[in-house]
């Protein structure tokens, strides 16, 4: 039950939103540090039909090495659903006779291509399509090296949109890098978010539209550039730290705890790297803390105090989140295992409080206590205070029958039709483009759950399940052209977790399980959430034989992290109070370190070298 005391204590004070803004804001310097371009080609030559050609005229014969391509959107092939178009290319001194010199292949989007099929001289330069429905962003023409540039004009061309190949010169960038294309699942979901507004056909479809519809949103906002397609994932990801403070604040009552779990949390490895990439689990992993943050509210709460009416408040809000980490990625589903439980479980709780107060009070003594309650006084109806306080305790919770029905069919319209509207509603847009309707959204479910139930695929950097509270094996996001760097440096992109916090989730987990089994019925609620919490999206993964990645586990790291400030918290003595904030001081101090390798800068080898504490540790 929840206390007036404990109630007032969880509310956020001014110093409260001081600490929280503080944090955020701070963290949010290094998230949006070089988060993306603002400035890559967007208009583009639409090449409609297959066959389709385009002539470069340089106006006298170069000796062009370097043929740089910027693709925008590439359709599926009709033939073979592949997004892949290979380009002839030719050239010619007279704009007559032409030189086969090969094919480009063209297979990823947003992002620049080098072809280096160009050792003759050459005035006119002729790429031919093998198939339509994609766009050439930009096109430029290098030497040797960037200083060598070459400039160009577009022969007549029937098709109006030949011309924007080169209208963005300005935006041409030689030396490029992660900040100005897509890399690694990028490919997927920001096209997807584009296809999404320009309602054509979904490329990608394994996963619920939500977190594609949100990237769309930013794209809207800023262009289709990696700034915009990673804006939001990137707010999400700030969005987190007073998520985290306010979950902290709830559960612990006072304000050191809770900025130790913000703080903790703030600086893990994979909360910066994940969301500074446009992909969706960023999405996932804030809908899971806000359907469980508003399920702790409802087990904190007195529902014969404040009334079924006001208890379900938090359920719809914990409904609510859950429909959209459903609608985001199934991973969220899992989530709602844990909701489940933690739901029935304060149901059964009730149940038992209703039982003993009921097996303490006789009928004959609960009738007594009616007479005596309407003034009808008489013989025997004296009663003694123990009698008196046992039907006083029965008298509150004796509407718990009625109550508990009111509150099933509140949690079935909050967990289950809530979210179904919410599903289906992320889907409208989808439903919106081409070749779909209404139909997709059945046909989808079942592509979906074919897709993963069948896929295997395989990567080099893919990871079982056990290692990822060991962080045995990092996802090297991005790796770079080494033709743009220089010997000596190293400037890749690895996501994986905080040593010091992920190191910590076997302890942690292994002490939750303790405290619930030591203390079963008094267990605080929050130990117990963390822990149900935890296996709820951890345990799935334990049965999927499909390739699995370490950012699977990213969802979980919140319930590390406050499993963590509570075994802390429960320590005795100066020692540990002290040795709870140079834990988090440690955190940090590794934050700084590996920020480098977690978001692309270039830094010298050897720094990287002494980052790489295990073999299989790729970091640049």
């Amino acid at each position: 039950m929840v206390t007036l005391q404990n109630e007032k204590s969880s509310r956020l004070v001014r110093l409260d939103y001081l600490l929280m803004t503080a944090l955020m804001l701070f963290y949010a310097l290094f998230a949006f540090y070089r988060l993306g371009s603002l400035h890559v080609p967007e208009s583009g030559w639409y090449v409609e039909n297959p066959g389709e050609s385009i002539v470069l005229d340089m106006g006298q014969e170069q000796q062009a090495q370097q043929l740089y391509i910027y693709t925008g959107w590439i359709d599926r092939r009709e033939s073979d659903q592949d997004v892949c178009r290979d380009f002839i290319l030719e050239c010619s001194t007279d704009g007559v006779k032409w030189q086969d010199m090969g094919t480009v292949k063209l297979n990823t989007i947003y992002m620049w291509h080098v072809a280096r099929r160009l050792p003759i001289s050459c005035r006119y330069i002729k790429l031919t399509a093998d198939d339509g429905r994609l766009y050439i962003n930009e096109i430029a023409l290098f030497g040797q090296d960037e200083s060598e540039r070459y400039s160009y004009t577009v022969c007549n061309n029937p098709n109006p949109t030949a011309k924007y190949v080169a209208d963005e010169p300005d935006k041409v960038k030689y030396d490029y890098s992660w900040y100005e294309t897509t890399y690694f699942d990028e490919i997927y979901h920001p096209r997807t978010a584009y296809e999404t507004i320009e309602q054509r056909h979904p490329y990608e479809n394994t996963h619920p539209p939500l977190g594609k519809n949100i990237i769309a949103c930013g794209i809207l906002l800023f262009g289709m550039n990696p700034f915009g397609w990673r804006f939001f994932g990137t707010l999400c990801g700030v969005l987190m730290v007073p998520m985290v403070y306010v979950m902290g604040k709830k559960i612990f009552k006072q304000t050191k705890f809770a900025f130790m779990a913000a703080s903790i949390f703030c600086f893990d490895f994979m909360h910066l790297a994940q969301t500074r990439m446009a992909t969706i689990d960023s999405y996932t992993a804030f809908f899971v803390m806000g359907m469980y943050l508003f399920m702790f509210i409802y087990l904190e709460q007195d529902i014969y105090e404040t009334g079924v009416k006001k208890s379900l408040l938090p359920l719809l809000g914990s409904g609510i989140f859950f429909g959209l980490g459903a609608a985001t990625k199934w991973q969220g589903i899992y989530a709602g295992f844990g909701l489940a439980v933690l739901f029935f479980y304060n149901l059964f709780r009730r149940y038992l409080e209703y039982e003993v107060a009921k097996s303490r009070c006789s009928k004959k003594g609960q009738k007594n206590i009616t007479k005596a309650q309407r003034g009808k006084k008489g013989k025997n109806n004296a009663l003694s205070e123990e009698k008196a306080a046992q039907l006083q305790a029965f008298r509150r919770v004796e509407k718990f029958p009625t109550m508990a029905w009111q509150t099933i069919a509140a949690g079935f319209a909050f967990f289950v039709v809530v979210p179904a509207i919410i599903y289906y509603l992320s889907y409208v847009p989808l439903m919106l483009s081409e070749n779909t309707g209404p139909s997709f959204f059945l046909a989808n479910q079942k592509n979906m759950y074919h897709y993963h139930s069948t896929l295997e695929a395989t990567h080099s950097y893919s990871s079982p399940w056990w290692k990822w509270p060991l962080d045995l094996k990092p996802l090297y996001l991005y790796n770079p052209n080494r033709n743009f760097v220089p010997e000596g440096t190293s400037m890749g992109i690895t996501t994986f977790g905080n040593p010091f916090v992920w190191w910590m989730t076997i302890p942690m987990i292994v002490w939750g399980i303790y405290q619930i089994c030591k203390k079963r019925t008094k267990v605080e609620p929050g130990i117990l959430l963390s822990v149900i919490g935890f296996f709820s999206l951890y345990a799935p993964w334990m049965f999927v034989s499909r390739t699995t990645f370490i950012y699977h586990f990213f969802p979980c790291v919140i319930f590390v992290v406050l499993l963590t400030v509570f075994f802390f918290r429960e320590q005795k003595g100066k020692f540990w109070s002290y040795a709870g904030w140079v834990y988090v001081a440690g955190v940090f101090v590794l934050f700084i370190a590996f920020y480098p390798v977690l978001t692309g800068m270039a830094v010298p080898t050897w720094y990287v070298s002494l980052l790489r504490w295990s073999s299989e540790w790729v970091l640049g």
